[in-house]
């Protein structure tokens, strides 16, 4: 980059930056006459249009910026009000994920558990609520001895892993502990009731309204996929897992975790789907199925040009999962200590196990993390769901400015470094 090019785009980074800041004194933002607090709003509006937009819209609550704890999450009686309940409170906590992230308040990995948490909570209320609202309508659902029955969420991929990124789908799949049928008025068997909830869940959590979305659902890892049902009882589930469980749905599952309902129940049923996922033997036979996916990747990447996609291109970080979630599958079945969600703590464990040798492990840990913030900055820019470089020049220089480089190829190189190993 030439200094005249570099000279231009600082001049109008600036003036976005001015603009940004007289919006919020017009939204009557306190205290940012005061030389710290305006420096530190400046640096967010080099870095957020989507945090400068909700400090506009919720400016009441600038001065919870800095909170460490999640506030609760309250629905109203009106359920024509939740969503714009859930969607207020999840743009107020992903501002705050912003703020605390970008002023170090947080490093990469409090960061990625905080947005997990943020979705378990969105997640937990939401079914909550729904399920209080279809008890009132339905009835409670109980098996043939009259046991109630409760509605489990698993959740898949990083929220599993409890490294969801900023603007990320949450992966999805709903179950239920036996068949039965609803004890109200308006009696529906175990699936029709747990399907239409999971519906009612999907559409509170990720339909678009005026106030945006809370988290875009992905309910496409279920058994059979798009064409499977969408609730299914732990016994179909393990049924299913046994007869015609695919490679991929063992790596999908390494991280499932229940996230909403009935967690205990989720937590056993997990248990049994564990000689599914972990096999009694060493398993080098998890190499062919992730060998294929990685083909798969590798040819969509060079159709579709995405050579600069942090998460699947060359060094990418699919890549870092792919050799650890490997690892995981061959020893995991012998080696319990190795069944880990969180891919950070995966790699602890393959190290201690022998398995990885401990200069690779604290290399690829930097290389992840680099990536995971370079990729949850450029999310937090405008709230999109975009895992690559900006290819406008002044918004790869508003990302590598954030990220206290000089400008966007300096940037450039520190991820190249990484990519390489």
């Amino acid at each position: 980059m030439t200094d005249i090019e570099s000279t231009s785009l600082e001049t109008e980074l600036q003036a976005l930056v001015q603009r940004h800041l007289d919006r919020l004194v017009r939204a009557n933002i306190g205290m940012l006459d005061e030389s710290e607090i305006s420096k530190k709003f400046t640096r967010l509006a080099i870095v957020s249009d989507f945090a400068i937009d909700t400090l506009c819209q919720q400016p009441d609550s600038w001065s919870q910026l800095e909170a460490s704890d999640i506030p609760a999450l309250e629905f109203s009686d009106d359920d024509n009000q939740w969503p714009q309940q859930l969607r207020r409170w999840r743009r107020w906590q992903s501002t705050r994920i912003i703020w605390r992230d970008l002023h170090e308040f947080d490093n990469v990995e409090a960061s990625l558990s905080t947005i997990s948490e943020v979705a378990d909570i969105a997640l937990q209320e939401s079914v909550r609520a729904i399920s209080e609202l279809f008890v009132k309508r339905y009835g409670q659902v109980k098996n043939a001895i009259g046991e109630a029955q409760a509605f489990v969420v698993f959740g898949l991929g990083k929220l599993g892993g409890r490294e969801l990124n900023f603007s990320s789908d949450v992966d999805l799949v709903y179950a239920y502990p036996q068949q039965g049928e609803s004890d109200g008025a308006r009696s529906l068997d175990s699936e029709a009731y747990f399907t239409r909830l999971g519906q009612r869940l999907a559409q509170l959590m990720g339909d678009i309204t005026g106030d945006g979305f809370s988290h875009r659902v992905d309910l496409r890892l279920r058994p059979y996929g798009n064409s499977g049902r969408l609730a299914l009882s732990f016994s179909a589930m393990e049924h299913y897992f046994q007869t015609e469980g695919r490679d991929w749905e063992r790596y999908a599952w390494v991280k499932a975790r229940p996230v909403a309902g009935d967690i205990e129940a989720g937590e056993q049923c997990l248990e049994s789907l564990r000689p599914f996922v972990y096999r009694r033997y060493l398993d080098y036979t998890a190499l062919d199925g992730l060998r294929e996916m990685k083909a798969m990747i590798a040819a969509e990447v060079e159709k579709r040009e995405l050579a600069d996609h942090l998460k699947l291109g060359p060094g990418g970080i699919r890549e870092i999962e792919f050799l650890v979630q490997a690892l995981q599958l061959i020893h995991g079945g012998r080696e319990p200590g190795l069944r880990q969600r969180s891919l950070l703590n995966a790699m602890e464990a393959l190290v201690e196990a022998g398995h990885l040798a401990g200069s690779t492990a604290e290399k690829l840990k930097d290389a992840y993390l680099f990536l995971r913030r370079v990729e949850n900055r450029v999310q937090m820019l405008r709230d999109e769901q975009t895992h690559s470089l900006p290819q406008d020049a002044l918004t790869r220089y508003r990302i590598a400015r954030g990220l206290n480089y000089v400008d966007a190829v300096e940037l450039e190189n520190a991820l190249q470094r990484h990519r390489d190993f």
